[in-house]
């Protein structure tokens, strides 16, 4: 018996746009994804939030120096 191997370049956006977008929501859904039209709002954190956190990255390492400069700016602009 004879085997023929062939291989194949297929480019994943050529594909993509033939599959049904329903099934391919269906198909992520079962995979465990959260699929939805509707763009998701992000999480923000309001004043007393960014107070918390704060509190807890103001010690002296520098790392904790970099998050406390990031949430700092976010707090106070």
């Amino acid at each position: 018996m004879r085997t023929i191997t062939v291989d194949v370049d297929i480019d994943p956006w050529d594909v993509i746009e033939e599959i049904d977008e329903d099934e391919l929501a269906d198909y992520l859904r079962e995979c465990g994804y959260s699929v939805s039209k509707e763009p998701e709002e992000p999480d923000v954190f309001d004043r007393e939030d960014l107070n918390f956190l704060l509190s807890i990255v103001s010690d002296a390492s520098l790392e904790g120096r970099r998050v406390y400069d990031k949430l700092k700016n976010l707090r106070f602009g």
